[in-house]
């Protein structure tokens, strides 16, 4: 009776009754069906309890992390880029052109910052542009300008050197940097290609690069960022997409499914798979392109994520356009994933 009770009260609601059509509220037409006997109305009326059962409280339920503050740049700052190392941060400022280092000490927040970079600095006799990318390697850190220039910064003792990088006549402005094993990879959305660089005994890198796919790549013009695992390079486009090219086929594009527009991608040249932040919520993606867990961040405010890293330590740090945020109790599966 409860059954049939349900059943007479959704054709009611649905305006209509045995088979006269009327309109849903997304304006698609609705019948009630002309039920009789009891066991009938029981069978549709279970059915439509099963199929609205997970809809009640609205989408499925997605965890939710907090995170809490470590650096507070303040008003005014434009935060671009994040790279964490075991016990340090750096960020790109793109506001005044500034390349930092926080310096944690092994507590939650940061104690120390010091300057790695700053536009318009002169070093080696050259005159640094606006820093545009970063990419960390244990100690190590890249920094890719807006002038070409590509410098190296060794964390241990506070020392910058200018690492020779030539750009050839049938290359464009490149936007970002990774490395792949000794090899140098840059992204250049004019050309629509990724340059991959070999080292040489000096350090530095061959000066004639070779393109990474044999032909320019349409989505590359939007690109703005890559980030390397073991199994494949992924690229961010303007437009929220992640592209993978699995090193096993590097000419082989796959679009990851992604539901919204990614912000930041980090992965790690040891382990497959990535991390990649969106707006409020971040996902990790095997190596296999599938999603095997998404969270959205309580504590943020009205800031929205721009970038995300993971440090050697297991910490799990997310950029805002003025914060450093850390996320507290990061599902372990995730972390193990990287560590």
């Amino acid at each position: 009776r409860s059954l049939a009770r349900l059943s007479r009260r959704a054709a009611r609601a649905a305006g209509g009754r045995n088979g006269v059509p009327c309109r849903g509220g997304r304006g698609a037409t609705v019948s009630a069906l002309p039920l009789r006997r009891p066991h009938e109305v029981a069978c549709v009326a279970l059915a439509f309890a099963l199929l609205l059962l997970p809809l009640r409280g609205g989408r499925a339920a997605v965890p939710r992390l907090q995170a809490g503050v470590v650096v507070d740049v303040g008003p005014g700052a434009q935060l671009t880029r994040l790279a964490a190392a075991a016990d340090d941060l750096y960020i790109i400022d793109a506001a005044p052109g500034h390349v930092r280092r926080y310096i944690l000490h092994g507590l939650p927040y940061a104690e120390l910052m010091t300057q790695v970079m700053r536009w318009k600095e002169g070093a080696d006799k050259l005159i640094m542009g606006k820093p545009l990318d970063l990419y960390l390697s244990g100690e190590r850190l890249l920094i890719l300008d807006s002038l070409g220039s590509l410098w190296s910064y060794w964390g241990p003792d506070y020392s910058r050197t200018f690492v020779p990088l030539r750009l050839q006549s049938n290359q464009g402005a490149i936007v970002a940097l990774a490395r792949h094993g000794g090899d140098l990879l840059v992204l250049d959305p004019d050309t629509r290609q990724i340059w991959v660089y070999h080292s040489d005994a000096s350090g530095g890198y061959d000066t004639t690069p070779r393109p990474l796919m044999p032909r320019p790549i349409a989505d590359l013009r939007d690109a703005t960022r890559l980030a390397v695992s073991h199994d494949a390079l992924y690229v961010l486009l303007v437009r929220g997409a992640v592209l993978a090219l699995p090193w096993r086929h590097p000419r082989t594009i796959v679009r990851l499914g992604l539901a919204g527009e990614a912000t930041g991608v980090w992965a790690s040249a040891a382990h497959g798979g990535c991390l990649v932040s969106f707006a409020r919520s971040i996902v990790f993606v095997d190596q296999g392109g599938m999603v095997r867990w998404r969270a959205s961040l309580r504590g943020l405010g009205d800031d929205t994520i721009r970038d995300i890293a993971l440090s050697p330590s297991g910490r799990l740090y997310l950029l805002t356009q003025t914060r450093i945020w850390l996320v507290q109790s990061p599902p372990p599966a995730v972390v193990t994933a990287f560590t």
